[in-house]
């Protein structure tokens, strides 16, 4: 057992002991920790998670998309074969779990990304007999088995939007939309927009040669771990930070410079739309994104600092218009997007953006016994009409209570006591003002709507 001194001051004991993991043997039993690389959402930053999911689902609703639910584990082979066994999230980042079942054993795993449940939900629930395309929006935790750093974690939240069933190039111009106006929605600054095109299996192979011809003609020069990838995802190399990797791939083939007419059209249309969507762009050719089954468009957004250059990506996505097939449904052109949560609400802290909520809140303060207990039925009325009713968390005063209502940031008091039960009156405060006014207690309603002049609530 962890032994304390006595001096030891006593914030410090309770930080101590929570960061022990052996056994009290007084009490008999184990003190546990989360694990590592969870537990990362504090309560502070439960205000920026409610705006985050706020703000997404609702542009999520307006355009058309519908939310949909997937198990938090999945047959492992599901993503064996939709993310690619040579990417690292396979080889490297699955939690596996085991079935043991009549001396049979069926693995699964917690899933990595969404995208893989959400196709093998379409297959399974027969998505292709319904009008095309479906278009989907999912926010749930995920899980990658890496090491925890600065915006990885491994259990984190993400938000997805998918497009199964359309193979147009405006489909993949809404999705990069969606997510650029919802990152410009939460008050981000200074994104930059990145795309390609890494083309599809027809153009790709002699792509790919030209790149592995490339490679080897600089194989010495390499990291180890990109001479291993040379022989499962050659592709995954222009993805490694690694300094002397980097010099090799800057001077790699292009996989623009291979497509094939179907893939050149779809990729300039992309570039048109965007163009005329007023979407500034830049275009990345190493940008092949971690998982095999992109197709066509890629693209990522980050932040963009002018001293330090591009930041971690928030958003990121593109078409994979032969996942589905690979997983066991008909031929089926799709495309879509992903984001952090706990990346996007870093970006926000680190740009000073506080979240913003429709201010419908009202703080009810009463003085006496009786009218606690009226407050009751007032707070029930307010409830009901849609505001967001805040009382005294303990016995206080009344100015303990007005510096409450302040400290909690609510800018309207509704007040009464023996004299306003008697006359049936309320009092109106403004805290920023201090201003007040006696109202009639049918009339608040009406009074507090006209102050809040009818904001949506949060």
């Amino acid at each position: 057992m962890l032994k304390i001194e006595q001096k030891v001051p006593i914030y410090r004991r309770v930080k101590q002991e929570l960061n022990s993991d052996e056994v009290d043997e007084k009490n008999n039993f184990q003190k546990f920790q989360a694990p590592r690389g969870t537990d990362n959402i504090s309560v502070e930053d439960s205000k920026f998670m409610r705006y985050i999911r706020k703000i997404f689902f609702k542009l999520a609703e307006e355009r058309g998309f519908e939310e949909v639910f997937i198990p938090a584990f999945e047959d492992v082979e599901l993503f064996k074969r939709s993310v690619g066994e040579g990417t690292d999230i396979v080889e490297k980042e699955m939690f596996l779990l085991e079935e043991r079942k009549e001396g049979q054993e069926k693995k699964f795993a917690l899933r990595p990304e969404a995208t893989a449940g959400i196709c093998r939900k379409y297959i399974e629930s027969g998505w292709v007999n319904l009008p095309q395309p479906v278009k989907v929006f999912f926010f749930g935790e995920v899980f990658r088995a890496e090491r925890p750093q600065a915006g990885r974690f491994r259990q984190f939240y993400q938000l997805d939007l998918e497009t199964l069933g359309s193979k147009s190039p405006v489909s993949d111009v809404e999705i990069i939309k969606f997510a650029w106006d919802f990152l410009e929605k939460l008050g981000l600054k200074n994104l930059r927009l990145e795309i390609n095109s890494i083309g599809c299996p027809k153009c790709r192979p002699k792509y790919i040669e030209n790149l592995r011809a490339h490679f080897e003609s600089y194989e010495k020069s390499l990291s180890e771990e990109s001479k291993a990838r040379m022989k499962k995802n050659i592709l995954r190399i222009l993805d490694s930070k690694d300094e002397k990797d980097i010099r090799v791939a800057n001077l790699a083939p292009r996989s623009t410079d291979f497509l094939c007419p179907e893939c050149k059209e779809h990729f300039d249309s992309v570039k048109n739309s965007l163009k005329n969507s007023n979407i500034n762009f830049e275009i990345n050719h190493k940008l092949v994104r971690g998982l095999d089954y992109y197709t066509k468009t890629t693209f990522e957004i980050m932040p963009y600092d002018d001293f330090e250059g591009p930041k971690s990506s928030l958003a990121g996505g593109g078409r994979y218009d032969n996942l589905l097939e690979m997983i066991g449904g008909r031929s089926t052109s799709a495309v879509g997007m992903a984001m952090g949560v706990e990346r996007i609400m870093a970006e926000l802290k680190s740009q000073g953006i506080e979240p913003k909520f429709a201010k419908k809140r009202v703080y009810v303060a009463f003085i006496g016994k009786e009218a606690e207990s009226e407050s009751v039925k007032l707070s029930a009325t307010l409830q009901s009409a849609g505001f967001k009713v805040l009382k005294p968390s303990a016995s206080l005063g009344i100015s303990a209570q007005f510096k409450e209502a302040n400290k909690l940031g609510v800018e309207w008091v509704v007040m009464l006591g023996e004299h306003e039960i008697e006359t049936n009156t309320l009092i109106l405060k403004e805290l920023k003002t201090g201003v007040q006014s006696v109202i009639l207690r049918e009339k608040v309603i009406e009074e507090l709507v006209s102050k809040f002049q009818v904001e949506d609530d949060e």
